[in-house]
Formats: C-alpha cells, sequence, structure tokens
C-alpha cells in the first residue's frame, strides 16, 4: 500500500467533519502496523494541515487513477472502515467516500463492501 496516499485520504476523511476521534487514530495506528508504516499519526496530521485540500483531493484522485483497481477498493474500503470507527459516518465523510469511489473512480459499491466486512475482520483480530 502506498502510504503517502493512504495518510492524504485518511487525513481528508478524518478532517471532513471536523472532529477526530480516538477511535479514529486508534484504527490508523492499526492499519499503519500491519502495513509496517513507522509514521507518527499526530506528526502526519501536522505535516498535512497546511496543505490545501481541495488541491490534496485532486491530486490523491489522478494518484489513485494511475493504480490498480484492487488497490482502488482497498483503499475506498479502509476509509469506509476508518470512518465508521467512532460508529458513526458523518455525511461529510460519506460524501468524499462516495464522490471518489463513485463518480471519480466509478468502481463497483458491492466490491467495497465486501473488502470492507474482509478489512474489518482483520483490523478487529489485530
Amino acid at each position: 500500500m502506498n502510504k503517502h496516499l493512504f495518510n492524504r485520504l485518511y487525513f481528508l476523511l478524518v478532517t471532513s467533519d471536523d472532529e477526530i476521534s480516538e477511535k479514529e487514530i486508534v484504527l490508523w495506528k492499526k492499519i499503519a502496523e500491519l502495513n509496517k508504516f513507522n509514521d507518527d499519526i499526530h506528526q502526519q496530521l501536522n505535516s498535512l494541515k497546511a496543505t490545501d485540500r481541495v488541491q490534496m483531493r485532486k491530486s490523491c484522485v489522478e494518484e489513485l487513477k494511475h493504480t490498480s483497481k484492487e488497490q482502488q477498493i482497498n483503499l475506498m474500503a479502509l476509509l469506509c472502515v476508518m470512518a465508521n470507527a467512532d460508529g458513526f459516518m458523518h455525511k461529510a465523510e460519506w460524501e468524499l467516500i462516495y464522490s471518489i469511489y463513485h463518480k471519480e473512480l466509478k468502481l463497483n459499491q458491492l466490491e467495497i463492501l465486501e473488502t470492507q466486512l474482509q478489512l474489518k475482520k482483520t483490523l478487529l483480530s489485530a
């Protein structure tokens, strides 16, 4: 997994509702550990704060378009899992995820849901 793309997508997601929950941070740490990222989440968030979010979203979408369909589905499913980490997917989080996977990447929702369920099981057992 491309950790830089993942971190930027994570940042866009967790800041979309203007509230970063502790559960979202815990989940990021689990994902980072499973993928052997050695980054500090707070350092990552702080380093991205100064970046223009609109431009970041555009660059993430362009980068996603150049990754495999499997990787696109995996990243979108991870975003769904993270958006639900605090027990509730905020409307702004859903709008971000939906606009990327449906409007930009034209991915199948069922494939994302299936991957999401697999990822959830993996992350819960980690």
